[in-house]
């Protein structure tokens, strides 16, 4: 495995390269079900939609799934009974080239980026579902216009990751496009963690998978060239990584971000031509390397290598070692077709897999009680196994390719084999713990 994909597990499955099967729905006692996750409560709400701390079923573990509103896509032509055969994702608002970024983003493996570790499409509403690596602590800041500093050590040691993680994603060929505070989490262990990918672009190395944004991102982070409408190819979207950077850094130390204004127009008139205010907080030894990051000319900006071997975040502080910027060897990543095809999972037919599985185990539950094969408290058992089994059905590799290829029979047929497979078994079991003889093949 290269290592880019080297990355945390879900369940046994490689996140990177595998997306797994997906349903909503509720479960026996009463809670919210997304696929093999748990919805423990909320997060936090914005405008893009909720965010809700959640847990695998099996390993107990917490993740963040980030529910994002999108725009209702363009009526469709009505196929009527033949609608399920049609492929929900592309009518559902997700390109090509949006799913390929997906794909690429999945392979950013830094120990200070958020982990994605799976994206959700239903294409029958206008949201999207992303399963997320928890930051326990939240936002570093929370606000853009003030906030507490979080003192000189504290701060170099997130800038010294905040760098780090840059210099791995521009390796790659990504850029983030909005870096601010509020986007700078905090994990358990109090390591940063950067978030929200919304804006987020890939460089192929000759063009923009998809058409880079000329706007976007928080205006005050956002850099001259943005404003102006002059962004252009990869560098020039690095250099506004970096004007961000440089701007994040200064409201760690001094709490306030380094352009304040009572108004937006204001705000975009000072970015644009005023000289930045540098807070009394900010130590000395930072200030020209803030100043660096925030000239106006994005050829003449600190780059990232050069702000990591600034003085004041490489050298020794009060016994804090000297630092280097780890040496990322990264390229471009290009995804394979498979990679980028599975990037997003469609949730339509899965509901119907899922509620197959339940009305199936039930009826040959029925059947058996009928002819004298099962007790009813047996029966009973083996519904509730097999509702459980299918509410989080796993498909196997032949019916993911199947359920990508529309061919809607062969996931009914694999998902009947799978929870006739799963009763049997379960009432196997059940029989050789309480000593019977052997249970009667049909």
């Amino acid at each position: 495995m290269a290592p880019d994909a080297k990355r945390a597990r879900i369940d046994g499955v490689d996140t990177v390269r595998h997306v797994e099967a997906v349903t909503e729905a509720v479960d026996e006692l009463g809670r919210r079900m997304v696929n093999e996750f748990s919805v423990v409560r909320a997060l936090g709400r914005g405008s893009y939609g909720e965010v809700s701390l959640v847990e695998h079923l099996r390993t107990r573990k917490a993740y963040a799934l980030k529910r994002m509103r999108r725009p209702k896509p363009k009526p469709a032509l009505s196929l009527g009974p033949f609608a399920a055969l049609s492929d929900g994702v592309e009518s559902g608002g997700f390109s090509a080239a949006v799913r390929r970024e997906i794909a690429v983003l999945k392979k950013l493996s830094h120990s200070h980026i958020i982990a994605l570790h799976e994206v959700l499409d239903d294409p029958s509403s206008d949201s999207v579902f992303l399963v997320l690596q928890l930051a326990q602590r939240g936002q570093l800041m929370a606000g853009t216009e003030c906030a507490e500093p979080v003192g000189e050590a504290l701060a170099r040691t997130h800038f010294r990751a905040l760098l780090s993680a840059l210099a791995h994603m521009h390796a790659r060929g990504v850029t983030h496009g909005d870096l601010k505070p509020e986007n700078l989490l905090v994990s358990e262990r109090g390591a940063l963690l950067i978030g929200d990918f919304g804006l987020a672009r890939l460089w192929t190395g000759e063009a923009w998978a998809h058409a880079a944004p000329q706007s976007g991102g928080t205006p005050t982070f956002c850099c001259p060239e943005r404003l102006l409408g002059a962004l252009g190819g990869f560098e020039s979207l690095v250099a506004a990584d970096v004007w961000a950077a440089g701007g994040c850094l200064h409201q760690m130390l001094d709490g306030r971000p380094p352009f304040v204004a009572r108004s937006v127009p204001e705000l975009f008139e000072r970015i644009a031509s005023a000289e930045p205010t540098i807070g009394a907080a900010v130590p000395p030894s930072a200030r020209d390397l803030i100043l660096g990051m925030l000239r106006k000319n994005p050829a003449e900006r600190t780059a990232l290598l050069k702000a990591a071997q600034h003085a004041w975040v490489a050298g020794s502080h009060s016994g804090d070692p000297e630092w280097s910027l780890p040496h990322d060897g990264g390229a471009a990543i290009e995804p394979n077709d498979d990679e980028v095809a599975h990037a997003v999972s469609p949730l339509d037919r899965l509901v119907s897999v899922a509620l197959l599985g339940r009305r199936f185990a039930a009826a040959v539950a029925l059947q058996r009680v009928v002819r004298g094969r099962l007790s009813r408290r047996a029966a009973m058992g083996s519904v509730r196994t097999c509702r459980s089994a299918a509410l989080r059905l796993q498909l196997d590799f032949k019916a993911r390719r199947a359920l990508a290829s529309g061919a809607v029979g062969a996931v009914v047929h694999a998902a009947h084999n799978a929870v006739f497979s799963l009763f049997w078994g379960c009432d196997r079991r059940r029989a050789r713990r309480s000593g019977a003889c052997g249970v009667a093949s049909t």
